[in-house]
């Protein structure tokens, strides 16, 4: 530090000792800064925890020469991205050529109603890597008829249906295995609840469509209970 001579006016520095704190850099993501050898030095840098998804990362960010937050951010070359359905309608049994693709609901009821919803993922590269997906839909209401409750998501491979045109007599069959499922419980109640799969299984499906012709079509049924889900109209 700097002190003055009263008598002489004349200045001189006193250097502090060495192992007292200090700022070296006003960076808050530098910890334990001290003074070595008359010089302030830089201490250790912020490490930030881990993060649990592949193209997740956690940098430390200076808020002040004294504190610092570690905020996720995303790794070089990764992008994250939200696709919205292009069509989705549901088909009735008992309705066998009725289209009803201008519904703001969908229903999946037993084996008497399912869900067809498409969406177009041209815009990712066909070499892109995906390290994940999630698909996800909003209830609202249903009915627990009884027997097996699930909702099963599957891999629609024909692609050429149409939100106005599709109807129980003309819609494309399901492919394989289901691709993941949940379960929803509803008494004629509304609740709203946001349900979702994000299976390996399910991922490697929409790498393998993306490859292929960059659109993705899936169908929704229930073997025992009633559903209600909220469409993109």
């Amino acid at each position: 530090m700097d002190t003055c001579d009263p008598q002489t006016n004349a200045c001189k520095y006193t250097g502090v000792n060495d192992g007292k704190a200090c700022d070296a850099d006003g960076n808050g993501c530098t910890l334990n800064d001290e003074c070595k050898a008359g010089k302030c030095v830089a201490g250790t840098t912020v490490t930030c925890m881990l993060a649990d998804k592949p193209c997740d990362v956690f940098k430390c960010v200076s808020t002040s020469a004294s504190s610092h937050q570690c905020k996720l951010s995303l790794k070089p070359g990764c992008v994250a991205g939200t696709r919205t359905a292009v069509a989705d309608a549901d088909v009735w049994k008992y309705n066998t050529n009725s289209n009803y693709g201008s519904k703001t609901s969908m229903i999946v009821d037993r084996g008497n109603q399912y869900v067809y919803i498409k969406f177009d993922l041209k815009d990712i590269p066909k070499t892109a890597k995906l390290v994940g997906a999630t698909f996800s839909v909003t209830a609202y209401t249903g009915y627990a008829w009884g027997g097996d409750g699930n909702v099963y998501t599957t891999l629609v491979d024909n692609d050429n249906w149409s939100e106005k045109s599709i109807t129980w007599g003309n819609k494309p069959a399901a492919t394989g295995d289901s691709l993941g499922s949940w379960w929803l419980w509803y008494n004629n109640n509304t609740l709203v609840k946001t349900v979702s799969v994000n299976t390996p299984k399910f991922l490697q499906t929409v790498q393998e469509q993306i490859a292929k012709d960059g659109v993705l079509s899936l169908r929704l049924h229930s073997p025992g209970y009633k559903t209600v889900y909220r469409s993109r109209e």
